[in-house]
């Protein structure tokens, strides 16, 4: 059944389809920024325009003179976003002990494009994440980092939401975070074969949303497609932290980094 859903995907999935939202729905300044980065990273041709729809047509976001559902999850307003898109949330935790049970400490439910998300789940982190100092030698500047490199779960983040499954209304991005670890979960299986060995290699990249996935390496929250898990892996163990594990339950993708093993 699997296979046969990732056959159809191609031409019949969740982030192609007509938005119920316009374009005056979306957070125009958002998607100008974007062409910004994406210019000065060289990873667009300066169209010269920064025209909002010209913007969007640019990225494959508009399909027959219509939004499409990747541009409302890329790009939606927080206010215009419910009812139709109740699934643009991320769900922030931090628990005290090691299981969900424990006593809660903080929790926060935030619905959001794609940017907005990242930022949330970021600032998030920084507030429940002790900051490791590092002094460089050779200069009076001094460089403070979560105990888990930001870059290493805006990785993770961004694997999140260009591969998760869209079209459960339920469905939702996670950061947990537990006295021992933090987890990254996403609704939705790994899918063309894939298996979280095949992650910790070198392998075709191939998102389930691959316009979002696109919008979010052209706008440089990820450096690269297809080695991003590489790349996160290099970025913890760089931090004195174990390499992070990733579980496929068949309906969700879990990343899992660990906490206070740094020597």
């Amino acid at each position: 059944m699997r296979d046969f859903l990732d056959q159809m995907h191609t031409s019949d999935r969740w982030e192609i389809e007509p938005a119920t939202l316009g374009l005056d729905d979306l957070d125009q300044a958002e998607v100008v920024q974007t062409l910004e980065d994406a210019v000065a990273r060289g990873r667009i041709g300066d169209p010269f325009s920064r025209d909002p729809a010209a913007v969007l047509r640019g990225l494959g976001l508009i399909k027959n003179g219509l939004i499409i559902n990747a541009a409302v999850a890329l790009f939606g307003r927080a206010d215009r976003l419910l009812p139709d898109y109740p699934q643009c949330l991320i769900k922030l935790a931090r628990f005290q002990g090691v299981i969900r049970g424990e006593r809660l400490l903080d929790e926060r439910q935030e619905h959001g494009n794609a940017f907005t998300l990242l930022r949330r789940a970021e600032q998030f982190c920084r507030q429940h994440l002790p900051i490791a100092t590092q002094l460089d030698p050779d200069s009076m500047i001094r460089h403070d980092e979560p105990e888990i490199p930001l870059l290493a779960l805006r990785e993770a983040l961004a694997n999140a939401i260009s591969h998760r499954k869209y079209s459960s209304a339920a469905g939702s991005i996670g950061v947990f975070i537990y006295d021992d670890r933090v987890e990254v979960t996403s609704i939705g299986p790994l899918h063309f074969g894939l298996s979280v060995a095949d992650l910790f290699a070198p392998h075709e990249s191939q998102p389930w949303n691959p316009l979002i996935a696109g919008t979010l390496y052209r706008r440089g929250v990820v450096d690269s497609l297809g080695s991003g898990i590489q790349r996160m892996t290099r970025l913890v163990e760089a931090a004195g932290q174990p390499t992070p594990r990733i579980h496929d339950t068949g309906t969700s993708v879990r990343v899992e980094f660990q906490r206070g093993t740094r020597g």
